[in-house]
């Protein structure tokens, strides 16, 4: 069961913070207010990045999107999902949610990555600026630099790009540097000057120091921002050139140390427990330590501007600074016992899952290695993570997995399988295999029936040859003898699978009549769209092709109809539905009508980024002409039917189908050879008045 949660803390990720005892640094300010489209910040950790550009935004009061990037990016649709969340906190009016990228969108990424940026920018009123924190943390080798760089291709008119990293740009973002649209702010601009040194040496309250002292101080710190502030906490006599010499890191982890030191029992016990927490919430903080004092520290320590910044939320919710974070977490190593340390890291993990950071409390539990209790996570939350195409996040969860321990929990198996469904049907089918035979051998009749639907999933994901699929066809007194005693959801889903399963592999099945029947309940009544759309192609190829009843192929399309007409259906729901109504006009000889549902699909496909439906729909117009003569359709149609189901990879089983109503219409088996002679002798009327609503 799919587990609700809180996105209050989760939201920190597209949340602009407000640090506090900011010096007005006038000269950046001024350079930012003058700064090209895109502005690239580069600096080391604790240079005053992420201070300085939400202190420019907060004065200015400009419209903002600010998004944290980090380790969970690397799956491009969490990246989509968290940006589309930041779209809709920063224009809460516009209600239609910008789409997930689910696999039948990858082909076109590029495609889908433009037109999704366009309407993100539409949504913001200019002036407005987007910033993407911690960009170091994409890898070098990822994917989200092409996207971004996509999607900043069309930045409009008034609209502004941040970018804050440790790092240079890379390549990708080379013609950004030499077309003049993007800068480069570096760390020797970022620098402190000896004026910005003293200014915030008073802020601190550090008012009295002697001249001659600041400047030694800042001579060793370099202008370094956080250099400053740990050098300020300790005296003079604690500060060894040797230490100040080293690397920005270890002069951190070195002063970080000797304040750490300093602090009381109760806030270096704070510290160490939430050294593994992404976000600190006030009561989640207070529930994993015990410390009812949990709130006046982290206050005291944003107050102080030590490393922890404050987030703007209905109840306060803490960050550490990465460097800050990062000794912790060292500290904790050092300081707890292997024990203590697996269990606090179990706790804070179901705290964060309830909290609604869920990929948080995953990479805690596998850092735990609590496999169990991460693979109870997986099973709460994976269905929904997959219907956001987030099937990348869920597959690095269950690869971390020890195999000798995925290998006795047939879900995880399953979910595994899943995920490789849309890339991979022959690797999935092996999954869903084991999955099925370990949930036989342990009496899970949910996880069967789940299990074997999957497996003739992998068949129509394919769409090449079903003869293999005879095995597991052979297999449904395995099944549960009656279908509609499960529950509504799985029964419809079970009744579904062995409905495609019969249509082809055994399609002269006697009980394939009633299970047609079923279906064509389940696509008028089903609550589940989702299923609909996914079965009502075979169910149209059913009377089409199989059982030659063009009348009830034809209501049926006409039950349909309104369901793509629908506000706010999803555009393969639309393509789907044309792709079926085109069809169904091309064989009985509608070219007009074909033409028509054709256009129309293709439309949708070309505005939603779905290439492979688009290149099925373009050469359906070719084949469709009216001046085309039967063996000129097919000399048309029939390289590109070869292509589609070999060279072309169809992501989702909808898809799958529409390749499929081309590729069939020049290869009419005998039953729709009959039904197309049937079509000439004028026999269709007399069809359709006979016609069983």
């Amino acid at each position: 069961m799919q587990q609700k949660v809180s996105q209050s803390t989760s939201l920190v990720k597209i949340t602009r913070p407000q640090p506090e005892q900011v010096l007005a640094r006038t000269r950046l300010l001024q350079r930012l207010d003058r700064a090209r489209k895109i502005i690239w910040v580069v600096a080391p950790p604790g240079a005053g990045k992420t201070t300085l550009v939400a202190d420019h935004i907060g004065r200015r009061k400009r419209a903002c999107l600010w998004y944290q990037i980090d380790e969970d990016d690397a799956d491009i649709a969490a990246f989509f999902h968290y940006l589309g969340l930041a779209v809709k906190k920063a224009a809460p009016r516009k209600r239609r949610p910008l789409p997930h990228l689910t696999p039948e969108y990858r082909a076109g990424l590029a495609t889908f990555t433009r037109r999704y940026f366009q309407e993100l920018y539409s949504r913001l009123k200019p002036p407005f600026t987007l910033v993407f924190d911690n960009y170091q943390e994409v890898a070098a080798d990822a994917g989200l630099h092409e996207v971004l760089r996509d999607g900043l291709d069309g930045l409009p008119a008034g609209g502004h790009v941040v970018v804050l990293s440790r790092s240079t740009p890379p390549p990708v973002f080379a013609r950004f540097l030499a077309s003049g649209a993007m800068e480069i702010l570096d760390w020797d601009a970022l620098k402190l000057t000896l004026e910005e040194f003293s200014s915030v040496a008073r802020l601190r309250g550090q008012d009295k120091l002697p001249a001659e002292m600041l400047q030694q101080l800042y001579a060793r710190t370099q202008g370094w921002a956080a250099g400053l502030v740990l050098m300020l906490e300790r005296t003079e006599d604690s500060r060894p050139q040797a230490a100040l010499d080293s690397t920005p890191e270890a002069i951190f982890d070195y002063f970080a140390g000797e304040v750490f030191d300093k602090s009381d029992d109760k806030t270096r016990e704070v510290l160490l427990q939430t050294a593994f927490l992404p976000m600190l919430g006030i009561k989640t903080v207070e529930k994993l330590t015990g410390q009812h004092a949990a709130a006046r520290i982290l206050s005291d320590l944003s107050r102080k501007s030590y490393f922890t910044v404050k987030h703007p939320q209905a109840e306060p919710v803490y960050q550490y600074h990465p460097l800050f974070q990062e000794f912790l977490r060292a500290r904790a190593k050092e300081l707890l016992t292997p024990e203590r340390l697996a269990a606090s890291q179990q706790n804070a993990a179901a705290l964060l899952e309830a909290d609604g950071q869920v990929e948080a409390a995953a990479d805690l539990l596998q850092a735990a290695r609590d496999w169990a209790m991460l693979a109870r996570l997986i099973g709460r939350h994976a269905q929904l993570f997959v219907s956001q195409g987030r099937m990348q996040t869920i597959e690095g969860w269950l690869r971390g997995v020890p195999e000798d321990v995925r290998a006795r929990d047939p879900w995880l198996e399953y979910w595994l399988g899943v995920c490789r469904l849309p890339f991979a049907p022959t690797e999935a089918r092996e999954h869903f295999a084991r999955a099925y035979e370990r949930f036989k051998s342990g009496g899970d009749l949910p996880g069967v029936c789940l299990a074997w639907g999957a497996v003739i999933d992998t068949f129509v994901y394919e769409w090449q040859d079903f003869k293999p699929m005879e095995p597991w066809i052979a297999r449904l007194e395995e099944l549960p003898p009656d279908v509609s005693a499960l529950p509504p959801p799985l029964a419809e889903h079970l009744t579904s699978a062995i409905f495609i399963a019969l249509v082809h592999g055994r399609p002269a099945h006697p009980d394939l009549v009633s299970w047609a029947e079923r279906v064509a309940r389940i696509v008028r009544e089903s609550k589940n769209l989702s299923l609909r759309i996914k079965v009502a192609p075979h169910l149209l190829q059913y009377y089409a092709w199989w059982s030659g009843e063009l009348p009830k192929a034809e209501l049926f399309l006409n039950t349909l109809r309104a369901i793509a007409a629908a506000p706010g259906v999803p555009p393969l729901v639309q393509i789907t539905w044309q792709a079926m109504s085109s069809a169904y006009h091309w064989v009985i000889a509608e070219n007009d009508a074909c033409l028509e549902a054709v256009n129309r699909g293709l439309e949708t496909a070309d505005a939603s980024a779905r290439p492979v439906i688009s290149g099925c729909s373009r050469t359906a117009v070719s084949a469709s002409s009216t001046d085309a003569s039967p063996e000129t359709a097919i000399a048309r149609i029939a390289p590109e039917s070869r292509r589609w189901t070999t060279s072309e990879r169809v992501s989702t089983p909808e898809s799958a189908t529409i390749p499929f109503w081309w590729s069939q219409s020049v290869q009419p088996g005998p039953r729709a050879s009959r039904m197309i002679t049937a079509r000439a002798c004028g026999r269709l009327d007399s069809q359709r008045s006979a016609a069983i609503p």
